[in-house]
This record gives C-alpha cells, sequence and structure tokens, in this order.
C-alpha cells in the first residue's frame, strides 16, 4: 500500500531520536512542508519525549497523525496516552529500517555528515547544544 501524500501542514509529521555529541535530541518533520524541528532531551524515556512532542505541539499545531519507530522508549504507555489524548493518529513503523521512515532519517544523516566533515575540515569537535 502506497503512504497518501499529506494534502496541508501538519496532517503528518514523523519523529525520531538521534544521537549527536552524547546528547539525543528529538527530531519532529512535517511531511508536506518537511520544516525540521528539533529538541534536545535529557534521556530518551517516553515521558521526556512526550514532554518535547507537546512542546512541538504548542508550537506548531496538533498534527493529525505521528510516525514513530517502534522502540521501546517511543512505543509505550505515556506516548500512546498522549496520542489518545489530543486525538492523533499513532503510526508504529518497524526499527532498523529506515526505508520506511526515511523523510526524518535523511535530515538526521545529513546533519550527521555536516558535523563529521566539520571536524576532518577544520579539527574541530562541535559543542554539544
Amino acid at each position: 500500500m502506497l503512504t497518501p501524500t499529506p494534502e496541508k501542514p501538519l496532517d503528518d509529521v514523523e519523529a525520531d531520536v538521534m544521537f549527536w555529541v552524547g546528547q539525543k535530541v528529538l527530531t519532529v518533520i512535517d511531511q508536506l512542508m518537511r520544516f525540521v524541528f528539533r529538541h534536545v532531551l535529557t534521556d530518551k524515556t517516553g515521558e521526556r519525549v512526550c514532554d518535547r512532542l507537546l512542546v512541538y505541539f504548542g508550537t506548531m499545531g496538533t498534527p493529525g497523525m505521528v510516525v514513530l519507530d517502534k522502540v521501546r522508549e517511543r512505543n509505550n504507555a505515556w506516548i500512546r496516552a498522549l496520542l489518545k489524548e489530543m486525538k492523533v493518529t499513532g503510526h508504529f513503523t518497524t526499527p532498523g529500517h529506515p526505508r520506511s521512515h526515511g523523510t526524518i532519517e535523511r535530515p538526521d544523516s545529513t546533519l550527521a555528515e555536516l558535523l563529521r566533515l566539520l571536524k576532518l575540515d577544520k579539527g574541530v569537535e562541535p559543542e554539544p547544544i
């Protein structure tokens, strides 16, 4: 089945946690607008991810659907309760299959590559956020 193309902003957003310089960063991207939103996490528990998703919802608006990979900290009671309370559809993809989560994997890999090149070119280790 083909994934439907969103018709308006916030129809679909993808969320993922990337690791950068020893920190965890929640990345949320709107499927239609490709607007990237990042937030540093103190930990990657479901409670902390929910807290940052609420910041996103408060800033950008409540999406129709959130796509997350099905890893323990993002597929738990906190996240499911938040999505249910906000009347947002949750779609969980299989972990380790970046193609099913490609919209968000690309900006994460681009950032990681830019940081790697900065270190190679300038000998500079990027500072933590």
